[in-house]
């Protein structure tokens, strides 16, 4: 669903893709994974999302922990830089270089 979900971004077809990404948390909720390729194609349908995109980031940095827990390496510290990178990414394009 992952590999799907990526082809279908990297067409622009980003509601498949959402789609894709959506039955791969239904699979497995506690992979930060899939909720930050989601914020990838919010970026890319728009800086509309972007307040979306900083709020599901927040949210997954703080859960971080509990995800862990429910799904070692769910959190790992790898895919915990990458929503720090996709946030530092819309700050960047908000032109908000503090907090980048």
């Amino acid at each position: 669903l992952k590999a799907e979900g990526n082809r279908l971004d990297k067409k622009r077809k980003f509601s498949e893709a959402l789609e894709m990404y959506d039955k791969a948390l239904e699979r497995v909720p506690d992979d930060l994974t899939y909720h930050n390729n989601k914020c990838a194609v919010w970026m890319e349908m728009g800086e509309e999302n972007y307040p979306k995109v900083l709020k599901t980031c927040e949210d997954l940095i703080s859960q971080r922990y509990d995800i862990n827990s429910r799904n070692p390496g769910g959190a790992s510290f790898e895919k915990v830089a990458k929503v720090y990178l996709r946030m530092a990414s819309v700050f960047e394009k908000q032109e908000r270089f503090e907090e980048a």
